[in-house]
């Protein structure tokens, strides 16, 4: 008899030993694996140097029934991986945790597929999508915007200036020197226009004329734009006028609209060249249309 209760006394010795980190994880509130003092914050604490944890493993996640939110296992079958529970024991929705990619760190180590959906921001529901094919799309009432506005010119030179009637004053004549591209009008005064093809939207900031002056002359030479009616042609927006200065050599001047003018391709643009009177010593060489875009399409 005293020698079973000495085995007796030595069993319940180490239950109680086995059974000491478990009273410690009741104190704590935590059960620990391998530590003794499971971290306070943790409700299991696997403490281990040369193991890890295996999880449940189920060959299809359909199979688990009324899987409770936030359950994780690992799939065998199928698209192998974690998966875990996203939605309600009653309408399961099963999400796997995607390996490789670090977005948190914003590196990708594959690529981004986002499925039908399209890629929004500050709360949007409609933005851009991309398609099996690789082509980006935007809805078509939004466009690319710039963070900044963004600078373009548009340069016309002599030869795409027309009169704009066939009156003896918008007569035609090209200057023939070696800088056969210059023009001025035949008569005591005259216009040549040019159509304007602009984005929607732009903005024109300046007009930069180059020209070819030799005697000052009481000709001034003024650029506007217009858009026609069916009624009437005379709806135009003045960019500025210049005076020649009488200087040999080729000048350059710029015109900065004394409103703001953005271009609405709703009407239909010209730039207009209006001579005050004929003179062969003043001849136009370019026409430079300097605007902003912030958006384009």
């Amino acid at each position: 008899m005293k020698y079973f209760s000495s085995l007796g006394r030595s069993f319940v010795a180490l239950l109680l030993l086995a059974l000491a980190p478990v009273v410690a994880h009741a104190q704590t509130g935590g059960v620990g694996i391998g530590t003794p003092i499971p971290d306070a914050s943790a409700a299991l604490d696997v403490v281990s140097t040369d193991k890890g944890l295996l999880l449940p493993r189920v060959a299809a996640v359909s199979a688990i029934a009324s899987p409770a939110p936030g359950l994780l296992v690992y799939q065998t079958g199928g698209t192998p991986g974690f998966y875990y529970n996203s939605g309600t024991a009653t309408a399961p929705a099963w999400l796997r945790l995607s390996p490789g990619d670090n977005l948190g760190n914003h590196t990708a180590t594959q690529a981004l597929n986002l499925a039908t959906y399209p890629l929004v921001g500050n709360g949007g529901s409609t933005g851009l999508s991309v398609t099996s094919g690789g082509s980006a799309q935007l809805p078509a009432a939004s466009a690319y915007t710039y963070a900044a506005p963004k600078a373009y010119s548009l340069t016309y030179g002599a030869s795409d200036f027309q009169p704009e009637n066939n009156t003896a004053a918008n007569g035609k004549l090209l200057f023939t020197t070696s800088n056969s591209d210059d023009f001025y009008t035949s008569a005591a005064s005259g216009v040549l226009r040019v159509p304007v093809r602009l984005p929607q939207g732009a903005v024109i900031t300046s007009i930069t004329l180059i020209y070819f002056d030799i005697v000052s002359t009481d000709i001034t030479l003024t650029l506007r734009y217009f858009t026609p009616s069916l009624t009437s042609s005379s709806a135009f927006t003045t960019l500025g006028s210049i005076t020649p200065t009488g200087t040999p050599g080729y000048s350059s001047a710029t015109l900065t609209p004394t409103s703001t003018v953005t271009i609405n391709n709703a009407n239909c643009y010209y730039l207009r060249a209006s001579f005050g009177a004929s003179d062969s010593n003043l001849t136009v060489t370019a026409v430079r249309v300097n605007y902003i875009v912030t958006a384009t399409e």
